[in-house]
C-alpha cells in the first residue's frame, strides 16, 4: 500500500498546482474565450473544468507507465537500474510516507469519494420528478424531445446517461409555432449535447479550483450551453432575431421560480437573459476546426516523456521524504 499512498499523495499535488495553475491564469483565459463561438468556448470550459482532475490523472498514468510495462516485458525493467533512489513503481515500490501523513491522504481520498457519491445522488433525486413528468408524455415532438399535458409553462432536459426533454403544452399554446419550433430546438440541442451530465461533471471535477474561480468558470460553462443551443436554434427553425425574442417570451412566461426539479436541468429559460439576446444580435464567431492530430501527436509525446518524466519525480520524492 505504499506506492499507492504516494501515488495519492502525487495525484494530490498535481491536482493542487493544476487548481491553482487554472484559477491564476483564469482573467486571461475569459476574456479570450470570450470571443470564440459559444459551441467552441463551452468545449474549453469543459476541458478547464476537468483539468484540475485529467492532468494529475494523466501525468500519473504516464509516471507509473514504466513500471508496469517492466511487469509485462522484464527486459526493460528499469527499476534494478537506479537502487541509489526511492521507486515510484507499483511493482517494485519502495517509497513509504510517514504512517500520519498516509492516513490524511487515505482520509482525504475516502471525503472527496463521499462528496462525489452525494453530489451524484444529489442529482439523481433532483431528476426524479422530472423522469415521472416524462412519463406522462402524450406525444414525441422531436427526437429526445417530449410533450407533456401541463397547465404550468415549462421546457427542460434532463437525464445524465439517456437525456430528454420535456415541453409542456400550455407553454407551446401561448407562444407561435416558430417560437415553439425554436424551444424545441433548442431543448432537443441540450439533450443531443448531454448537459446536464457535462455540467454535473465539470462541478465535480473542478473542486480544486479556488472557489470564486470555480463558480465563474461553471457560469460560464451553463452560458455557453445556452448559446450554443440557441446559436442551433436559430440555424434550423428561424433568424436570429426569432430566437431571441423567443427567450424573452419564454422567460416572461416562466419567470424566475426554479424548483429542485429544474435545477437538475437545461433549459431555454437557462438564465444570463442579457448575454444571450445580446449575442442573438450579433454575428457568431467563426468555429474553430476540430484538431484531431492533435491527439495523434500527445500520445507519442507522452510515451517519450515517460520514464524522464518518471524518473525526476522519484527524485523529487526522495528528496522530499529525505531518503536520495
Amino acid at each position: 500500500m505504499s506506492a499507492v499512498s504516494v501515488s495519492l499523495a502525487v495525484w494530490l499535488v498535481l491536482a493542487a498546482a493544476a487548481g491553482a495553475a487554472v484559477s491564476l491564469a483564469w482573467p486571461l483565459l475569459v476574456r479570450r474565450l470570450a470571443r470564440w463561438h459559444p459551441v467552441d468556448r463551452a468545449r474549453a470550459l469543459a476541458a478547464l473544468a476537468a483539468t484540475p482532475m485529467l492532468l494529475p490523472t494523466a501525468t500519473l498514468a504516464i509516471v507509473l507507465a514504466p513500471g508496469l510495462i517492466g511487469l509485462v516485458a522484464p527486459a526493460l525493467d528499469h527499476c534494478g537500474l537506479h537502487p541509489d533512489h526511492l521507486h515510484l513503481c507499483l511493482v517494485h515500490p519502495s517509497a513509504a510516507l510517514p504512517a500520519p501523513l498516509a492516513i490524511s491522504i487515505g482520509l482525504a481520498t475516502c471525503l472527496a469519494l463521499v462528496l462525489a457519491v452525494s453530489s451524484w445522488r444529489t442529482a439523481l433525486a433532483r431528476a426524479r420528478p422530472l423522469h415521472q413528468m416524462a412519463a406522462l408524455a402524450t406525444r414525441r415532438l422531436a427526437p429526445q424531445v417530449d410533450l407533456v399535458e401541463s397547465d404550468r409553462p415549462f421546457a427542460l432536459t434532463f437525464g445524465l446517461l439517456r437525456p430528454r426533454a420535456v415541453v409542456s403544452t400550455s407553454l407551446l399554446r401561448t407562444l407561435s409555432p416558430s417560437q415553439g419550433a425554436a424551444v424545441i430546438a433548442h431543448e432537443a440541442e441540450h439533450a443531443r449535447r448531454r448537459d446536464p451530465l457535462r455540467q454535473l461533471a465539470a462541478r465535480g471535477a473542478s473542486v480544486a479550483l479556488w472557489p470564486g474561480v470555480r463558480r465563474a468558470l461553471l457560469a460560464e460553462l451553463a452560458l455557453s450551453a445556452e448559446q450554443a443551443c440557441d446559436e442551433v436554434a436559430a440555424g434550423r427553425t428561424t433568424d436570429r432575431l426569432g430566437v431571441a425574442q423567443t427567450i424573452l417570451a419564454v422567460e416572461r412566461l416562466i419567470g424566475e421560480s426554479h424548483g429542485d426539479a429544474q435545477r437538475a436541468g437545461a433549459g431555454i429559460d437557462g438564465g444570463s437573459l442579457g448575454a444571450r439576446v445580446e449575442s442573438l444580435l450579433t454575428a457568431p464567431p467563426p468555429r474553430i476546426p476540430r484538431r484531431a492530430m492533435l491527439f495523434a501527436v500527445l500520445l507519442p509525446l507522452g510515451v517519450l516523456a515517460a520514464r524522464p518524466l518518471h524518473h525526476e519525480i522519484e527524485h523529487l520524492l526522495s528528496w522530499a521524504l529525505g531518503a536520495g
